[in-house]
């Protein structure tokens, strides 16, 4: 009787503390869904800004649409929340870059944003055009959000992660 109860207590403790037990809730999910669109809609829009060494309409779009499903995401959970979500698809579009990107030749860097990027953001528009649905409708406490201290941090944030990710750390 002894053995099984451990057994038992063992299975509890180990389902308690496993990451499938760990439940996301609807808008976390959702938040989770904006803001990797918006790491990827914004590292586009950095790349292809660099690449013509100015913004042009079509980059400033996704850098911007990318910011504001950004901070959508933190008004749906909380400001840190967002961020650490954004830089945590930050660091996979990171990751899977290497697979493109060896010497950071303007080839590679073209390669990557286009094989890569392109239909990432692809994937995102029914979520983007989910999201200027809900952004088109009048919520007082959405307009309060986006005028507040956190709402500023988060942009400030979100455009740090992105500079870091793609320039280096301790850039400005």
């Amino acid at each position: 009787m002894g053995k099984m109860r451990k057994i038992t207590l063992g299975i509890i403790m180990l389902v308690g503390v496993s990451p499938v037990s760990k439940a996301e809730t609807a808008k976390e999910i959702k938040a989770n869904q904006y803001t990797k669109c918006a790491s990827s809609f914004v590292t586009t829009g950095a790349i292809k800004a660099a690449f013509n060494q100015q913004s042009d309409s079509e980059s400033q779009n996704l850098m911007y649409g990318g910011g504001v499903m950004a901070l959508y995401a933190g008004y749906l959970t909380s400001p840190e929340y967002a961020l650490n979500s954004y830089k945590e698809y930050q660091q996979k579009i990171k990751q899977d870059s290497l697979k493109y990107i060896s010497n950071g030749s303007r080839n590679e860097i073209y390669k990557f944003t286009v094989s890569y990027l392109v239909p990432k953001n692809t994937k995102c528009d029914p979520v983007f055009r989910e999201f200027l649905s809900i952004a088109a409708k009048k919520d007082v406490d959405w307009d309060a959000f986006k005028n507040s201290e956190q709402a500023k941090k988060l942009m400030e944030g979100v455009v740090q992660s992105t500079k870091e990710m793609i320039v280096g750390k301790g850039s400005n």
